[in-house]
């Protein structure tokens, strides 16, 4: 069941930025590389694979649900905001999609 997927810090954080290098269907060779800088190959091959088996719904859930049961601090979410908004200019374009997409992240990442 969705609710009870558990990620470390690492794979969430690998989870998000995978999530956004997919925005607009095409992961650049630029976003590819910037992923692969941040996160350990492992971890980028097994949150890829179950990450294309969801859709946006679960996705969106899968997110709320590790800010929630982990606890995170807003500092730590902006960070990884920071770190998303790194990785869609990495190709030199933020497309609308790419926008859109950083500013529900934006509300998804905040703690109550």
């Amino acid at each position: 069941m969705i609710k009870d997927i558990n990620l470390t810090k690492e794979e969430f954080k690998a989870f998000l930025l995978l999530y956004a290098a997919q925005t607009n269907f095409i992961e650049t060779q630029e976003e590819i590389d910037y992923i692969e800088s941040k996160i350990p190959d492992e971890i980028i091959n097994k949150i890829r694979k179950e990450i294309n088996k969801l859709n946006d719904y679960q996705k969106s859930e899968i997110i709320v649900n590790q800010i929630k049961s982990n606890h995170y601090v807003q500092k730590d979410l902006d960070k990884i905001l920071a770190e998303i908004k790194e990785l869609y200019k990495s190709d030199g374009v933020f497309d609308s999609l790419e926008q859109s997409m950083f500013a529900m992240l934006e509300k998804l990442l905040k703690v109550d």
